[in-house]
């Protein structure tokens, strides 16, 4: 009786060993894994930003309605992006403690933004206006992104 006590105590042992093992392996692809999803996330909101700044920019210059309907496209896009994202995150990990869920409220500062750029924009209002709304959401879009 005693033998088998051992033996099956040995086996028990030997599987909790190779569950650990397996555990660690398991957790340590899973974080790679989503260090790398991050990666690529916020690489790609930089290249949209950076599309967005050039958009900006030229914008800046000629204040031609067809460069504002790039811009905004951009910045929809960007907007679009991070949202999908957020919402992937969020709901893997519900709470976040980097404040994900503040960029539903950034979102809406954003749109409003970009309603009042294009409605001074309609008006043809002051270039030195036009100019300080581009750069507060270009402001709200940084805080979105980091």
């Amino acid at each position: 009786m005693r033998v088998n006590e051992v033996r099956l105590s040995k086996v028990v042992s030997e599987m909790k060993s190779e569950i650990s093992r397996t555990y660690k392996v398991e957790k340590k692809f899973g974080e790679t894994f989503e260090k790398e999803l991050d990666r690529v996330y916020k690489d790609k909101l930089s290249e949209i930003l950076s599309e967005i700044d050039e958009a900006a920019d030229k914008l800046k210059e000629s204040l031609n309605l067809q460069d504002l309907l790039k811009y905004k496209k951009l910045v929809k896009k960007f907007l679009q992006e991070a949202t999908e994202n957020m919402l992937k995150y969020t709901k893997k990990e519900h709470v976040d403690l980097r404040g994900r869920r503040r960029i539903y409220s950034l979102v809406e500062k954003v749109d409003k933004e970009l309603e009042k750029l294009t409605e001074e924009f309609l008006k043809e209002s002051k270039k030195l206006e036009l100019l300080k709304m581009i750069d507060d959401i270009r402001g709200l879009l940084i805080d979105i992104y980091s």
